[in-house]
């Protein structure tokens, strides 16, 4: 199972396979059948350019035990 800031890494499946990333938002939508399923909204931390966000399935991504450290912010929090 997966909480927010958890650390992540993108499995061979996706095409940002190997980067890490910390588990921003949480989502349960519905599949094509109409069971619930989760989407996770990823933070990878880009030097320089700031975070890029991508949404994954949990299949995705495997669960690096370790809490993101820090408090990322917005322009418009910092307002």
């Amino acid at each position: 199972m997966f909480e927010l800031n958890d650390v992540v890494c993108f499995r061979e499946t996706h095409k940002w396979v190997g980067c890490l990333g910390f588990v921003n938002e949480i989502k349960t939508v519905k599949d094509m059948q109409g069971n619930d399923t989760l989407r996770l909204m990823i933070g990878v931390p880009c030097p320089q350019k700031g975070v890029a966000y991508i949404f994954c399935s949990p299949e995705d991504v495997e669960n690096m035990n370790a809490k993101y450290p820090y408090e990322i912010k917005s322009e418009e929090d910092e307002e």
